[in-house]
């Protein structure tokens, strides 16, 4: 039950932190990438011999994956040690069908409303990006999952031991469903549209 909780939490804070991004009314468009700083943890291990662990879960935001993240060390004045692991998208396109024709469908209008050489470079991009991480020639991560020990640096010092650990990620809207990826091309769409 612990453990669910600690996860729930994890999960509220990384909505919190990333959701100001962007514009509720905004659909970002496949391949947009952002570089965020998180909390993994804040540990004090004040009594003689104590051991603390923690299990941290980030989980990117909905439609987004985790494309590389490094720790960034606050403070570390203990015998500590930390680990990795992550977890792989599901993606669940019964067909990519859909997405190659919605893509055409892109450059005719690009073209039609004699905006092709603007749209041109970002639509192939945009086709680029979602075959690369589709295929994964690059490898993306749903979540990240820090195991964490900590204790005292040594066991006859008044001195607290302690980590202060966060998380430097960078992110890729890429969602995982057919419905997303079509969602995000319909915004293009919108954009080009828009164009008078």
């Amino acid at each position: 039950m612990k453990r669910h909780i600690t996860k729930f939490v994890a999960l509220v804070i990384s909505w919190l932190v990333f959701c100001p991004l962007f514009a509720q009314d905004e659909i970002p468009l496949l391949g947009a990438t952002k570089t965020i700083q998180t909390t993994i943890c804040r540990i004090k291990a004040s009594a003689i011999k104590e051991k603390k662990t923690i299990n941290n879960v980030y989980a990117a935001p909905k439609g987004w994956q985790i494309v590389t993240y490094k720790p960034v060390i606050i403070a570390n004045t203990a015998k500590a040690s930390y680990k990795f692991s992550q977890t792989a998208p599901d993606f669940s396109f019964s067909s990519t069908s859909p997405i190659y024709s919605k893509f055409i469908e892109l450059f005719e209008l690009a073209a039609e409303k004699n905006v092709f050489q603007k749209y041109e470079r970002q639509i192939a991009q945009t086709r680029s990006d979602f075959e690369k991480y589709y295929n994964k020639e690059v490898p993306l991560f749903s979540t990240i999952t820090t195991a964490i020990s900590v204790s005292r640096n040594n066991y006859t010092s008044r001195r607290t031991g302690q980590l202060y650990i966060d998380l430097k990620i960078t992110v890729v809207f890429m969602p995982t469903t057919e419905e997303g990826v079509l969602q995000s091309l319909g915004y293009l769409k919108h954009l080009i549209n828009s164009e008078n």
